[in-house]
């Protein structure tokens, strides 16, 4: 059992390889409570990096579920993991005909069998675009054929003792403003492998068919978006 909370308990049962969508982490759920109760996610954490998550799970009353947090093998991938030592869950109860969340659990840890062969080595290689407050923001390569239109790849590090939001503004693509959309979560002493995503449509209003310069500025904020620091412009010379 990993955690136990208003008559709801979960029970970590194993570790599923290869599925479709990647690893998945199997939880038994059992609700003891004369309630409906959500189970969702704030945080997953794997080997140290965090990975996207989408977890919701809703248990009746008086019943059981066997449900599971899914790894995604393109996050794991992205971050250079092959052996998964350790992960983080952080959960949290909702109501599932409001959403409004009830408690957290903080951060619930599982050592696998391959912790002695953890993944320790980070994937800092690229184009460091601001590095202060204990924060390192690594700009590594364009992928000009992602689902959105375009991504810059970061590698993102989390030195500081809080947990940070990292978002940038006013992104520039070959000196034309383009939408841009990225937001990362990065708790204390973690790191994440993130994109900034460059809509398709402004590119091709744009006539921009071959990505050279990106020029965009980050802003790091707190939990309570209180904002810690900004990166004022950088550019990222791609080719």
């Amino acid at each position: 059992m990993i955690w136990e909370v208003d008559g709801v308990k979960i029970t970590a049962t194993g570790i599923t390889e290869n599925t479709l969508f990647g690893t998945q982490v199997n939880l038994l759920i059992e609700n003891n409570s004369d309630k409906d109760v959500g189970i969702g996610s704030d945080a997953v954490i794997v080997n140290d990096y965090m990975i996207s998550d989408l977890t919701s799970i809703t248990v009746t009353a008086g019943n059981k579920s066997n449900s599971s947090v899914t790894l995604l093998s393109s996050e794991l991938e992205a971050a250079g993991i092959e052996n998964i030592g350790k992960v983080e869950l952080y959960l949290h109860t909702f109501d599932p005909e409001t959403y409004m969340t009830g408690k957290s659990s903080g951060c619930l840890t599982l050592n696998l069998s391959g912790i002695e062969k953890i993944d320790t080595q980070s994937n800092i290689e690229g184009t460091v675009l601001y590095e202060g407050n204990e924060v390192k923001i690594v700009g590594q390569y364009v992928d000009e054929n992602s689902f959105w239109g375009s991504s810059v790849l970061l590698y993102i590090e989390n030195n500081s003792d809080k947990n940070i939001i990292v978002q940038n503004e006013d992104l520039s693509v070959n000196g034309f403003m383009v939408t841009s959309l990225m937001s990362q979560n990065i708790y204390s002493g973690k790191k994440a492998i993130t994109a900034i995503h460059l809509l398709k449509t402004d590119l091709e209003t744009n006539n921009i068919t071959s990505i050279e310069n990106i020029e965009t500025s980050f802003k790091i904020i707190t939990e309570n978006f209180e904002e810690i620091a900004n990166s004022g412009k950088v550019n990222f010379s791609v080719k």
